[in-house]
């Protein structure tokens, strides 16, 4: 029995040193499988870092690229918006300055229409001046001709001899009349 017992105490012992090694073998592969993994999840990381990265200066280029065309669309309308501002300040300068133009135009017709009108106004009192004149000495001659005529028939002779003195009254009269009117219409 001793035997047995010493059997089995190695058996014992030999199962115990197969489950240690296999321990030490099971912690080196334990190990060596962190290890490895730690490796690989680093391995990752790192790819998954410098994906990440390229990924994000990727976006900033196409952020900045974009980012680029808005600054250029902004220069572009800024500079649009400022060659209509100045557009805007030349129509308002000619606008103004077409203004201005038309009353001094304005003006200058209202004086030449006075002016014509005054011209016409002279040029139709001088013609009515005209008609006057021709129609006082018409009605001048008329009545000449007629205070002659009648002083010839009262005083034939031209005398006032034999004249009531009605006729010579009414004779000298219009002798007197006729002066007048030669006078002040120089007729």
């Amino acid at each position: 029995m001793a035997r047995i017992s010493l059997e089995m105490e190695q058996y014992r012992w030999d199962t115990e040193e197969r489950a240690r090694q296999r321990t030490e073998k099971l912690k080196e592969v334990d190990w060596f499988l962190q290890d490895e993994s730690q490796k690989r999840l680093q391995q990752w990381r790192e790819k998954d870092n410098s994906s990440f990265r390229m990924q994000m200066e990727l976006r900033i280029k196409d952020l900045e690229f974009q980012l680029s065309k808005k600054i250029s669309q902004e220069d572009s309308i800024k500079a649009e918006l400022e060659k209509y501002k100045q557009l805007h300040q030349e129509e308002v300068n000619t606008s103004l300055s077409l203004a201005n133009q038309l009353d001094k135009i304005t003006e200058r017709l209202a004086e030449i229409n006075s002016k014509r009108r005054e011209k016409e106004m002279d040029t139709f009192f001088a013609k009515m001046e005209q008609e006057f004149h021709k129609s006082i000495t018409r009605a001048q001659k008329e009545d000449a001709a007629k205070f002659e005529f009648e002083s010839s028939i009262a005083a034939p002779l031209g005398s006032m001899d034999g004249l009531t003195p009605t006729q010579a009254l009414l004779l000298k009269m219009s002798q007197e009349y006729a002066q007048i009117l030669r006078k002040n219409y120089m007729i």
